[in-house]
Parts: structure tokens; C-alpha cells; sequence
């Protein structure tokens, strides 16, 4: 029979199953990992998955070689082909696209405790993908569509009319709050 080392000791067996005796620590990790697994669940029913950052404060360590700053991520992500919630750690200024993501649940018991620090940040995102992330999808798709339909009107039918009913056919409608000024586009 193999015996089981924990911490550098043998550690304690069930006579009749032969199983590991899960000492305080054990049950206390295993309850993180449960319920990390059902905020996990929760916040994927509750809206849509998207892809969601939130960063904490950043530190500054200084060391005999300078200054690195440490920056910590939460968010949801896709790993593995389904969605979690993710954590990332880097020493650098890296953009949101190449951070080093990995489940919340895979992580040590430290990060775990340090990511509950931006959950309710977390929750905040995914609430608002409903009141605003859905809405601004829905209006991208609504411009799309109606470029096409201009595209469509102007090219489909062979008769777009003269140049400058084509060209206002070809151009998008300005979105809400756009300011044509601000973008450098200097149509009306």
C-alpha cells in the first residue's frame, strides 16, 4: 500500500476505505473551490458571456535591478473553449489581449483570497452587460445592417441615381453621441 505525504509527513488514511483524511485546511480549500465554481456558474447565467477585464490597483516593488510593477487581473475569458473566471498576473505593461489567463479555481489559495477583492466589480461588468453592452451591440448591428442596405440600394439595382445620391447612400448614419469633429470625419 502506498502511503500518502502531506506537508513532508505520511498523512492520515481511513482504515476501511483507505482514502486521505482531509485535515481543516483541505475542507476549507475544497468550500473555496465550490463556491468560487458557483459564482462562477451564477455570473455566467445571469447575462451573456463576454469578455470581461478588471484590473486591481497596481504595486511597485523595488528591487536591487529597479522598479517592476506588479499588475493583477479578474475577469471572465474563454480557456479551454468555455467560459470562466480568470485571473492574471504580469511584471510588464501588457495589453488586456495577451495576459496570462488562468481559472480562478487553478490558482493558489493566496490569489484566490486576493481575487475576491474585484468581485464585486466582476458582478458590476456582467450586470452591465445587459443595460449597456447588448444595447451598443444592437446598435453596431442596426449600422450594419443599414450600410448594407445602402450598399444594396446604391449598387444592387443598377439605378443609384446621380453621384451625390450614391455618396449619401454609401455613408453610415452618425451614431448617437458620435462628434464628427472629434473623429476627424467631416461629414454631417
Amino acid at each position: 500500500m502506498m502511503k500518502t505525504v502531506r506537508n513532508g509527513k505520511i498523512a492520515p488514511i481511513e482504515a476501511d476505505s483507505g482514502n486521505y483524511i482531509k485535515n481543516q485546511l483541505d475542507l476549507k480549500l475544497d468550500r473555496n473551490t465550490e463556491l468560487w465554481n458557483e459564482l462562477e456558474r451564477k455570473l455566467l447565467r445571469a447575462q451573456p458571456p463576454r469578455r470581461i477585464v478588471c484590473a486591481f490597483e497596481p504595486k511597485e516593488y523595488d528591487i536591487d535591478e529597479g522598479t517592476f510593477v506588479e499588475r493583477r487581473y479578474l475577469g471572465i475569458q474563454r480557456h479551454g473553449g468555455k467560459w470562466r473566471i480568470c485571473h492574471a498576473v504580469t511584471w510588464d505593461n501588457r495589453g488586456e489581449d495577451t495576459l496570462p489567463w488562468k481559472p480562478v479555481v487553478e490558482c493558489d489559495a493566496e490569489t484566490r483570497m486576493d481575487a475576491t477583492e474585484r468581485i464585486e466589480q466582476l458582478t458590476c461588468q456582467v450586470r452591465d452587460t445587459g443595460r449597456t453592452f447588448i444595447p451598443a451591440l444592437d446598435n453596431a448591428n442596426s449600422l450594419l445592417e443599414d450600410a448594407i442596405a445602402a450598399l444594396e440600394g446604391a449598387i444592387g439595382d443598377g439605378d443609384g441615381g446621380d453621384d451625390e445620391t450614391r455618396k449619401r447612400r454609401l455613408l453610415p448614419r452618425t451614431p448617437p453621441g458620435y462628434d464628427n469633429r472629434v473623429h476627424g470625419r467631416d461629414v454631417e
